[in-house]
């Protein structure tokens, strides 16, 4: 009786848990979706660190072996689809989260990604693998990823990524023909797009290559609309060397806001913590920032009948001592109940 291979791999998961949640879409068959998502679940369950991050193998209730960039991209790739075909928020949160950890541990400055993590003892070199075969590279994989959490956020940062790796691989792309079809797709993807949406992803040539370095959490991630005022903490990761401006900036700057749409009978509170006062080389005088981890305490209420479920925005602008990408409205992922 030869031995089974009983290991669960994230990229093949990924893979699957992808094409299960289409197909289920498709034929309109939930039970192949209640599948993806229950193996989407096991995953992020049985296989994520301490850290957010994840392991690559699971086998006899243990997890081992850090994630390469295929597991990331893949399992993105999943969260993403699950996303469209269930409309359930926390699959596109997931993907988010996930996919800042691969742009602070995989992604090259320059554009493109590396297979594996920085100074790995039993590797001598770190690829980066850009041939699509049996399976398409992780790279090629992460440039369409950017593309659907551009769609699926409106967020301009993830474009502006996709251009970037575009660009970093457009030597290779001719040459290779169809050993990198699946990155010629995302080209092709990336073309589509509407004149004017391509016309923003250049709208700041020298911001675009930033790395955008923020972390989010919301709690509670379900609200109750009620007479008593409901509190929610959204907590705020900002990465080394980025600021946000704070929300009490001059009217001439982006400042970090939250805004409630869609329901004239919710009203929100909010008390925006304060900034520290930062001079840059570009500015005359100091500007009130927020840097680092924080929380903005929320109150929201019901003032009167619900009849429609508002949506909870964040505004803000990421910025560096040298330049700002635009300005985002990001819909947070909470739900909306009445009593």
């Amino acid at each position: 009786q030869p031995g089974t291979d009983d290991k669960v791999l994230i990229s093949w998961n990924g893979m699957m848990i992808a094409g299960m949640a289409r197909t289920g879409q498709v034929l309109n068959e939930q039970k192949y979706i209640d599948a993806a998502s229950k193996a989407a679940d096991s995953i992020l369950k049985n296989m994520t660190a301490n850290d957010g991050s994840l392991n690559r193998t699971y086998r006899q209730g243990k997890a081992h072996i850090p994630a390469m960039l295929e597991d990331y991209a893949h399992l993105i790739a999943a969260l993403c689809e699950l996303h469209r075909v269930t409309s359930d928020a926390r699959w596109l949160d997931t993907a988010v989260k996930l996919n800042f950890i691969v742009t602070e541990r995989f992604a090259d400055t320059q554009g493109g990604y590396y297979d594996t993590l920085a100074d790995q003892k039993d590797l001598f070199v770190r690829t980066r693998s850009t041939y699509d075969g049996a399976t398409p590279s992780g790279n090629s994989v992460m440039v369409h990823n950017q593309i659907d959490l551009y769609e699926l956020t409106g967020e301009q940062v993830f474009l502006n990524r996709a251009e970037l790796d575009l660009k970093a691989s457009s030597q290779l792309l001719g040459p290779a023909k169809v050993g990198m079809i699946h990155l010629a797709h995302a080209q092709l993807r990336y073309l589509r797009l509407s004149a004017s949406e391509q016309g923003q992803s250049f709208a700041l040539p020298d911001a675009r290559e930033k790395r955008h370095v923020m972390n989010l959490d919301i709690q509670p991630r379900e609200i109750k609309l009620a007479s008593e005022p409901t509190m929610v903490t959204l907590t705020l990761d900002i990465g080394k060397d980025y600021h946000l401006n704070a929300h009490d900036v001059t009217d001439n700057l982006v400042p970090t806001q939250l805004l409630l749409e869609g329901s004239d009978a919710v009203s929100i509170e909010v008390a925006y913590p304060a900034g520290k006062q930062v001079t840059y080389p570009f500015a005359d005088a100091p500007i009130n920032v927020y840097t680092g981890k924080f929380e903005i305490p929320i109150l929201i209420r019901a003032t009167g009948k619900v009849t429609q479920m508002p949506k909870l925005y964040l505004q803000y602008q990421m910025c560096t001592e040298q330049s700002c990408l635009q300005k985002q409205k990001l819909e947070l992922p909470v739900d909306f109940v009445t009593e």
